[in-house]
């Protein structure tokens, strides 16, 4: 590593550092490079974090006859998909994967049977 006492022989700067140091340019150290960018205001956060959510919901393709498992596996929470069982009466038990093939089987069949 460079030390930091670099550019200096006997406590005088050199040749070297004393043109660096003329020219106006700093020299970017390690600590320049580890500061942390400044935060952006939480409420400012917090409308980007919104307006990416209400893209993501109008983008994605509505829970009805003719989504795929793929379509819900990528667009869809657990939770949602179990808010929607609940809403039709269906069973909301099980993983996520159980709850698409619930939700894919009753969209496209009607059938609100206990097979999943």
């Amino acid at each position: 590593g460079k030390s930091k006492f670099q550019g200096k022989v006997n406590g005088t700067m050199t040749k070297a550092a004393k043109a660096s140091k003329d020219s106006g340019k700093t020299k970017s150290t390690r600590k320049d490079k580890l500061k942390k960018p400044k935060k952006s205001s939480s409420a400012a956060k917090k409308a980007t974090e919104e307006q990416i959510r209400q893209k993501i919901l109008a983008d994605r393709p509505s829970l009805k006859k003719g989504i795929t498992k793929e379509d819900v596996q990528n667009n869809y929470w657990v939770g949602e998909l179990k808010q929607f069982c609940k809403e039709e009466g269906l069973s909301q038990g099980g993983k996520k994967s159980v709850l698409i093939g619930r939700v894919v089987d009753y969209l496209s069949t009607g059938n609100k049977g206990t097979a999943w």
